[in-house]
């Protein structure tokens, strides 16, 4: 995908991206994104699972990325009232309004920003929600081993089709011997990696190449600071079992554990999950996707507002959206409440606001989903260089194009004096 900015006749701007469309199947684009926003009515679906008592334009706010307007701050504390949450719980810091209008009215006011006018104070809010219903710490819910954040993301992986086997959080003890893996333990949200149950991606190269796998175990042994066991020993039983060792007869190795090194310290040409291809996941669309890639190392990182956030291909996003419509609470919550939803001149507030049966979601990065709940079907966008004015250009070129909607915008290019000069085109 392309938009270009031309004026005259000369391209003066482009912006490159990409579409992935859920109905057209699997996509053989498999490098992951970070889900940013677009993860937050998928986070929200655990205020449907535990029972949640909240009214549709609250659950509507907590799905949302709101601009920090009066209505908006009105819902937010009608929630933490609730709940007995108190401002200064939440732990997604302070930005001014998104909405310049509601930034005006508050220089009018005399009054200064605060953590609730942050754009993700309603996904905050709703996490404190779950840590009152299930009894948990507070005071640390933004960490990753916090149990919120943990059932978070396994909501996510479960919903996008995405299956690990190994810990989302680094282990105390190493499987090696029980001993201790300090360089394991400080790993930092960033670089922790997750896997899926898929083979390990350059697999099949890697079993061909002694050397290669000699190496990979010996930095991993070396970053650990312990001797995991001889390299002969891990060839043996790498060649015996035709696959990533789990271990030699003794259990001296477990590559679960030590994939972050593996993937961190092995060098290689290209990022490991573009070496090998998407698998099937199937032609049907029973809203119980699940999507299995070849390679699976997705990382976790944290997102703006201080919360871990995780990524994976464009596919899987839609397959969590897809599956999102088994919530219909949610659903129902965001369609009906666009403007809670989001607000002024928020791209996916215009999308519900302007067509029937869709919802989108807008998230940093250059991300923007659209999920058609009459079709079941969704799409995305990334523009890869982020640009929000390019993105809001391809994502409604293309709701008119499939057919999903008729919205009208002004994709002219003009002087200041009102003069057309050119035009936005997206290819």
């Amino acid at each position: 995908m392309r938009i270009e900015y031309i004026r005259d006749g000369l391209i003066e701007e482009f912006h490159e991206g990409i579409f992935c469309d859920f109905a057209e199947g699997k996509s053989q684009n498999i490098y992951p994104y970070y889900l940013r926003s677009c993860a937050k009515p998928l986070q929200a679906a655990l205020l449907e699972d535990f029972g949640a008592d909240l009214t549709e334009k609250e659950l509507a706010l907590c799905c949302g990325s709101h601009a920090g307007e009066d209505c908006h701050i009105e819902t937010a504390r009608g929630i933490m009232k609730k709940y007995c949450i108190t401002e200064d719980m939440l732990k997604c810091g302070v930005h001014a309004p998104l909405s310049r209008t509601m930034q005006d009215k508050m220089l009018l006011r005399g009054e200064t920003p605060t953590q609730i006018h942050n754009n993700c104070s309603g996904k905050h809010i709703g996490f404190l929600v779950l840590c009152r219903i299930n009894g948990w710490d507070t005071e640390n819910y933004y960490k990753l081993e916090h149990p919120l954040q943990q059932t978070v993301i396994k909501k996510i992986y479960e919903m996008c089709g995405i299956v690990i086997d190994t810990p989302l959080c680094p282990p105390d003890i190493s499987p090696a011997r029980g001993a201790k893996s300090p360089a394991l333990n400080s790993l930092e949200t960033s670089d922790y990696c997750v896997r899926t149950s898929a083979p390990l991606a350059g697999e099949a190269d890697l079993r061909t190449d002694d050397t290669n796998v000699s190496e990979v175990v010996r930095i991993a042994s070396k970053a650990n600071g312990q001797e995991l066991c001889s390299e002969s020993e891990i060839l043996r039983a790498w060649s015996k079992s035709k696959t990533v060792p789990e271990g030699d007869r003794e259990g001296n190795f477990n590559h679960r554990y030590y994939a972050p090194y593996i993937k961190e310290f092995y060098e290689i040409s290209t990022p490991l999950w573009c070496s090998a291809p998407h698998s099937s996941c199937g032609d049907d669309k029973n809203l119980n996707h699940s999507v299995t890639q070849s390679l699976s190392h997705y990382p976790i990182t944290t997102d703006g507002c201080g919360v871990p956030i995780v990524s994976m291909p464009l596919y899987n996003m839609l397959a969590g959206y897809i599956n999102l419509l088994k919530y219909e609470k949610i659903i129902r919550a965001i369609y009906n409440n666009p403007y809670i939803y989001g607000g002024e001149n928020r791209l996916d507030t215009e999308i519900i606001e302007k067509t029937n049966g869709l919802i989108a979601k807008v998230g940093a990065g250059g991300l923007c989903i659209v999920l058609n709940t009459e079709k079941q079907d969704a799409f995305v966008i990334k523009i890869n260089d982020c640009s929000m004015d390019a993105r809001r250009f391809a994502v409604l070129d293309t709701i008119n194009r499939l057919g999903w909607g008729n919205i009208e915008f002004d994709n002219t290019i003009k002087t200041i004096h009102g003069k057309i000069v050119g035009k936005v085109i997206v290819t």
